[in-house]
């Protein structure tokens, strides 16, 4: 009997406990290569948003077959011929058209070779968008109208997780009697581009013609499944307020609170902010694996890792004169969604290097499993750029050539869910 079964482990918004679907081939005899599989939920207690719409790609990366779990209890089937394909779940809406969801939307993807043999394709559902809310206070009264328009967030994505196009996206905000501050509704939204800018305008009640309009400039990306919650402040310029960063308990990954000042008293060169680095898994991630479609090159037992990119950069240069060029690729690098790259230091690069040791073979099959150029171990002619000057992999040693190549990690902190 030939049998292919997918996981689905779904992160849930407050405990990040984790769910399965199950998919059998229940056929007794297999005839002209076709697969019968039969679907079954478990876990009816997760918070998965229904229907699941699962889909099927060849190789050749069009759609032959999709099927829908309307509940935990469903029993469905999808006819699959052997052969090698993508399966790809969908949790939510990817319609964002509007700019944003009012939903969260989870995605999950895995590459499954259908044969004679028992096949088991693990399908990790993971948060596809950013959850995002804005406060302001102490804005002038007589104010009929605030709006918050964010730029530039992606509105595109496919059920596996490509994404593209960007747009503006207005929020409304509501005034609340209570709390006395204007807010918006908490939205969903795809991660951006590059750094996030807000813009802020305040229509006059006595005179709906005339409005006030300020930026205020997140300098860092918005990164899926994590929760952000911008709380600005009004100010005139008799007081300049303090900015500050807290970060605070999380439902998804660690929550990025926020706070920024906004008016005619502002110097936004004074902001700072910061991104999360933490995610939440049921188990950690080994070295030299892949996690979440990425390459996971070093952790140690507290869950600090460094993930390695999967594209390299060659001729990359280091003069003086464009002594910028390997920063600007770190900061236009998004993979799988997932931003906020950075240049190594040699003690990074070193890490990886002799962490790595005797499993390159693993770590290459990692890299290449997710379609990624492999490293070279023992190039003693390839020099690498790092933050604080080049350093050849195969010994380890700072050296210069004539030619510099470059590739990313990102330092990130995986927490075991309870």
């Amino acid at each position: 009997m030939n049998k292919l079964i997918l996981y689905f482990a779904a992160l849930t918004s407050c405990s990040l406990m984790s769910c399965s679907t199950e998919i059998f081939d229940e056929t007794e005899e297999i005839e002209s290569g076709t697969h019968f599989l039969k679907v079954s939920t478990v876990s009816p207690d997760d918070e998965v948003l229904y229907p699941v719409h699962v889909y099927a790609y060849d190789a050749s990366g069009e759609e032959v077959s999709t099927l829908d779990i309307n509940s935990a209890s469903d029993d469905l089937s999808m006819e699959l011929s052997t052969g090698t394909y993508t399966i790809a779940a969908v949790s939510g809406s990817t319609d964002f058209s509007k700019g944003y969801s009012s939903a969260p939307l989870m995605l999950a993807k895995s590459n499954v070779t259908i044969t004679t043999k028992d096949v088991d394709a693990p399908l990790a559902m993971n948060y596809a968008v950013a959850r995002l809310s804005v406060a302001l206070s102490d804005v002038p009264e007589g104010i009929q109208d605030v709006t918050v328009t964010v730029s530039s967030l992606y509105n595109k994505v496919t059920p596996l997780n490509d994404l593209s196009e960007s747009k503006p996206v207005t929020l409304s905000c509501v005034y609340d009697d209570e709390s006395g501050l204007w807010k918006t509704d908490t939205v969903y939204v795809l991660p951006s581009d590059g750094n996030v800018t807000f813009t802020i305008e305040i229509k006059d009640e006595k005179n709906s013609s005339k409005k006030y309009s300020y930026e205020y400039e997140y300098k860092a990306k918005l990164l899926a499944a994590t929760p952000y919650y911008f709380k600005g402040s009004y100010d005139s310029g008799e007081v300049n307020a303090k900015v500050t960063l807290t970060l605070a308990a999380a439902e998804w990954n660690e929550a990025v609170v926020e706070n920024f000042s906004f008016g005619e008293g502002v110097n936004n060169n004074n902001q700072s902010s910061s991104d999360a680095k933490v995610f939440y898994v049921n188990e950690l991630p080994t070295p030299c694996s892949v996690w979440d479609g990425h390459v996971v090159a070093t952790v140690d037992d507290d869950g600090n890792a460094l993930l390695l990119s999967l594209k390299e950069w060659e001729d990359v240069s280091v003069n003086d004169d464009d002594a910028t060029e390997s920063s600007e690729i770190a900061a236009g690098y998004v993979e799988n969604a997932l931003g906020d790259w950075k240049v190594p230091t040699m003690d990074e690069l070193r890490e990886v290097k002799y962490s790595v040791g005797p499993n390159i073979t693993n770590l290459n099959k990692a890299i290449l499993g997710l379609n990624g150029k492999e490293l070279e171990a023992y190039d003693e002619v390839k020099v690498y750029v790092c933050s604080n000057g080049q350093m050849n992999w195969a010994s380890g040693l700072q050296k210069f050539a004539e030619k510099y190549y470059l590739r990313l990690v990102k330092p990130v902190k995986f927490i075991k869910n309870n």
